[in-house]
């Protein structure tokens, strides 16, 4: 991979991980509930713009050998795609939780998680 491509990458690895695990243990308990978590991705994106103040006065700043260096309001485009790409798994496990509340139901432990994963991608004949 090209290094102007690595904290891209990063952030699509990291957090695209995350969300096909937690649409893999999701199942079809998010029906009816993607507009609310849409509209928390979106404010998340929105947000990001603020991201120009702080390299405005220099509190921090990115390693141009490793960004695309393309800005969109004074911010890098990679804090859009990191803003919105960790908001959408935090309203999803939100969503999936409250679910769990309402439902009585207890919540997840790690273990419990890694079970399920490891359920689902076994193949039938090693169970």
């Amino acid at each position: 991979m090209p290094e102007i491509l690595w904290y891209l990458g990063t952030i699509l690895l990291f957090c695209g991980l995350t969300i096909a695990i937690e649409l893999m243990l999701a199942g079809r308990k998010l029906r009816g509930q993607w507009l609310a978590i849409w509209i928390v991705t979106g404010i998340a994106a929105v947000v990001a713009v603020t991201e120009r103040f702080a390299l405005q006065w220099q509190a921090w700043g990115y390693n141009t050998a490793h960004i695309l260096d393309i800005r969109i309001f004074g911010a890098e485009l990679e804090t859009y795609l990191f803003s919105a790409l960790t908001a959408l798994p935090i309203a999803i496990a939100t969503v999936l939780l409250a679910d769990r509340e309402e439902n009585k139901q207890p919540f997840p432990t790690f273990g419990g998680v890694l079970r399920h994963l490891w359920a689902v991608f076994t193949p039938k004949s090693q169970k």
